[in-house]
């Protein structure tokens, strides 16, 4: 089982090309991605339902990454406020 579960990981490592760090816990297998971002920063938040499909649907009738749109309104409140 142990064989099976690090030869998937190799696998998986090989096929996504990410580096990873695997972790075993109580019998439990967890995999743990290592971040790679080099000019940019993962963070996490919560949305309003509505707000989040608003954005999905912006999203992709503009093509436009919705990392991308987050900075551009980031962009535009702190703007705002430092006119106001």
């Amino acid at each position: 089982m142990l064989f099976s579960l690090i030869t998937f990981y190799h696998i998986l490592c090989l096929t996504v090309k990410i580096e990873n760090v695997i972790m075993f816990n109580k019998g439990r297998v967890t995999l743990m991605y290592q971040d790679t971002l080099k000019n940019r920063v993962r963070f996490g938040t919560t949305l309003k339902k509505e707000s989040l499909q608003k954005l999905k649907d912006y999203s992709e009738k503009t093509m436009i990454p919705i990392s991308k749109l987050m900075d551009l309104a980031i962009d535009k409140l702190v703007e705002s406020d430092a006119n106001s």
